[in-house]
């Protein structure tokens, strides 16, 4: 018959959560957090930003570029459907 080893486990869980809670406080305290902030998390953060800054860039232009061809699209369409001499060709499929 196996034996029930429910001390040592609530004695692990509670060694687990004693540290955890010993961690969190030492996490919490100021001058902690801030050598964690200007040590670990800005230098990541900028290194991100300097890999990460070009394709930003180049995906705002991208977007204006296509916001361009979209409106000068629109432009051409309602152009040639305001103009009197010229008529729009509509394709078999689409005619009534």
């Amino acid at each position: 018959m196996p034996k029930d080893d429910s001390s040592g486990t609530d004695k692990s869980r509670q060694s687990t959560q004693s540290f955890l809670q010993r961690f969190i406080d030492y996490i919490g305290r100021h001058e902690i957090r801030q050598k964690v902030q200007d040590e670990i998390i800005d230098p990541l953060l900028n290194h991100v930003m300097k890999r990460v800054f070009p394709y930003i860039i180049l995906t705002c232009v991208l977007f204006i570029l296509l916001l361009l061809a979209v409106l000068i699209t629109l432009g051409i369409i309602i152009f040639q459907n305001r103009s009197p001499g010229v008529s729009v060709v509509q394709p078999p499929f689409l005619a009534t």
